[in-house]
């Protein structure tokens, strides 16, 4: 079970994972062998911890680019169908609308 990670522009890091409070966001390719590593990942998680995952109020994001064949085959794998739209989350821009490379800028500018 290995999810590759998504590169941030093309000197950036790859990020496979973040954090926030009691959410959790994963990045990883559309391919299906990375969306059956998130799924077993999700697995392992629910059994370790006891917790649940309500896929019915996750959601999922996808790149500006991202055909919309590969959101469906996506979203029908993980068994998630809602679509993020919004351009932030918790105050940190989301892809949507913007390349990857451009994601992360505003973090200086905070700091």
């Amino acid at each position: 079970m290995l999810i590759i990670a998504v590169l941030v522009g093309a000197k950036g890091p790859a990020i496979s994972y973040l954090l926030f409070a009691d959410d959790s966001i994963f990045f990883t390719r559309g391919d299906a062998k990375n969306i059956q590593a998130l799924n077993e990942v999700l697995q392992v998680y629910s059994e370790g911890s006891g917790q649940r995952i309500n896929r019915r109020k996750s959601l999922v994001f996808f790149g500006v680019h991202c055909p919309e064949q590969i959101k469906q085959r996506v979203k029908t794998h993980l068994n998630i169908q809602n679509e993020a739209l919004q351009s932030n989350y918790l105050g940190m821009p989301s892809w949507v609308g913007r390349s990857p490379s451009n994601t992360f800028n505003f973090l200086p500018d905070r700091m």
